[in-house]
């Protein structure tokens, strides 16, 4: 999941805020029948199905993208969020057929939003 966050200005081009990337790695254990999922390389969980697993990916939670002094309180950015299936990580028998097949190559378009900063 890669998450841009951009400033508007009239005078130049836009202020490149923030750029954060969370990488969700799952993998299958077939001894143990569970699915692991590790995120960023840190907290690892195990998940008895593929859709438990999945939800990291479809609903992160409490990714903080932005330490609070980051964002200008009141200032409005334009925001985009993208998913893609990383080919890196694929095992090395996967990652030969998904180089020449495009099939594999998964990734959402850019969801674009504006966002404007509160002071808390």
């Amino acid at each position: 999941t890669e998450v841009e966050l951009t400033r508007p200005r009239w005078y130049w081009f836009d202020e490149k805020t923030i750029r954060a990337v969370q990488t969700v790695r799952i993998g299958y254990n077939p001894w143990t029948r569970q699915y692991t999922a590790t995120i960023n390389q840190g907290l690892q969980q195990n998940f008895a199905t593929l859709e438990d697993a999945l939800a990291l990916v479809l609903r992160p939670r409490r990714w903080i993208v932005a330490d609070k002094g980051t964002l200008t309180a009141g200032a409005v950015y334009n925001v985009a969020v993208k998913l893609k299936l990383d080919l890196s990580y694929l095992p090395k028998t996967f990652l030969i057929t998904s180089l020449n097949n495009s099939d594999w190559r998964f990734s959402s378009d850019w969801k674009r939003f504006t966002f404007k900063a509160e002071d808390k």
